[in-house]
């Protein structure tokens, strides 16, 4: 299964290739996917690739659109065509009519996600043009994943998903437990685990509205993502609420709404009488978010399920003590790096006592997060997979 991750690139760059990678969105609103394929796209062109995203406009499933000066400050080399309705779908019937010449051109491609309507016409034109491509799944054949909108995965898989990863010259994993739940999809042969990398901006922009209100860093306490349901907010909430805390202690919730919203979140605080200790800034940047990261102690991610989870990642980089979920495969590398708390079941106790641990021994929780720094900027590294796929077609 890692047999082709051993291969290596002699000097600092490879040869020239075009490859083409494709994914629905490249905002940061949609997460670690979106952030990611950025980050490879970046590294892929340093390694002298000719890399370039295909992608659309899409800022959020309301419909909104990225700026062009957005797109261009991403660093990374993006075509974004137009969404098309319904906005769910994260579609661009341009993208998919762009594809065609775009792989045409293309020495390899390499496509972000599954279920996508643009996936259909990518595999359409590798087959009719003979060019070979991947898939990085992004978590799409988790046990939790395949069980939301399931009739309509199902149809998917049958008329076009398996021929996709059929016919994949290589599927890539972020860590081993998620390769091992698509065995019924994926020939061991094809499977690829080398895991993500993590990035922060250099550039920091303070948050206005926390700036005055942050306490020491061993007494900030941070959740950065979507306000999902199977990232559990309200349990991380819940938990916040139950733990005695240093008096000055704050709970930094960053990210946009999702199946639960930021006026719930605040109901919900202000119902617990912990609305003083909290605070909601909405969706950051990457110098925002990396502003975050390097002022908070403690990073909390108590998942029902992630592939790998690229906040932990940036969290370790950041050099933040993690407290996640044994369901958030990343958790592997907290215990490589002997650093972090990985929670073998999460309720209100047990994440009480874990916020508690963190927050009354800063040595600890600081000797922590130096462990997963170190880490982070040894093992997490975007170098790997780019030059995978610098060596691969």
């Amino acid at each position: 299964m890692l047999g082709k991750t051993q291969r290596t690139v002699s000097g600092p760059e490879v040869s020239q290739k075009k490859v083409l990678q494709v994914i629905s969105s490249v905002s940061e609103e949609f997460g670690g996917p979106s952030v990611g394929s950025l980050a490879l796209n970046r590294r892929l062109n340093e390694l002298g690739v000719d890399a370039r995203i295909y992608t659309t406009d899409l800022a959020n499933d309301k419909g909104d659109r990225l700026k062009p000066s957005a797109i261009r400050g991403t660093g990374a080399n993006v075509r974004a065509f137009p969404a098309s309705r319904p906005f769910f779908l994260r579609n661009s019937w341009l993208l998919c009519i762009g594809i065609w010449s775009a792989v045409r051109g293309a020495d390899l491609v390499h496509i972000h996600g599954q279920y996508a309507v643009h996936q259909f016409f990518v595999y359409l034109a590798c087959r009719a043009f003979r060019k070979p491509y991947g898939v990085q799944l992004h978590g799409a054949l988790e046990t939790y994943e395949r069980s939301k909108s399931k009739k309509r995965k199902l149809i998917f898989n049958s008329v076009i998903g398996k021929r996709v990863l059929r016919h994949a010259s290589y599927v890539h994993f972020s860590a081993p437990s998620e390769a091992q739940r698509a065995r019924d999809l994926v020939a061991e042969d094809q499977a690829v685990v080398i895991p993500l990398g993590a990035e922060l901006s250099t550039e920091e922009l303070p948050i206005t509205a926390l700036a005055d209100r942050l306490p020491s860093r061993s007494e900030a306490v941070l959740y950065l993502g979507r306000f999902a349901l199977k990232k559990r907010p309200e349990l991380l909430l819940r938990a916040w609420a139950a733990a005695k805390r240093p008096e000055k202690s704050l709970l930094v919730f960053a990210g946009p709404d999702g199946e639960i919203t930021h006026a719930e979140l605040s109901s919900l605080a202000e119902s617990l009488g912990v609305l003083d200790s909290v605070l909601f800034v909405g969706p950051v940047d990457s110098r925002q978010k990396a502003w975050l990261y390097r002022r908070s102690g403690t990073f909390v991610l108590p998942s029902e399920n992630e592939n790998f989870g690229l906040t932990i990642a940036e969290a370790m980089v950041g050099g933040c003590h993690v407290i996640v979920s044994e369901h958030v495969a990343a958790g592997q590398y907290l215990l490589e790096a002997d650093s972090g708390e990985v929670l073998d079941s999460v309720d209100v106790d047990t994440l009480r006592g874990a916020l508690e641990r963190a927050l009354w021994h800063p040595s600890d929780t600081k000797a922590s997060g130096l462990r997963a720094m170190k880490f982070a900027q040894k093992e997490l590294s975007w170098d790997r997979l780019a030059r995978f796929i610098a060596e691969t077609g």
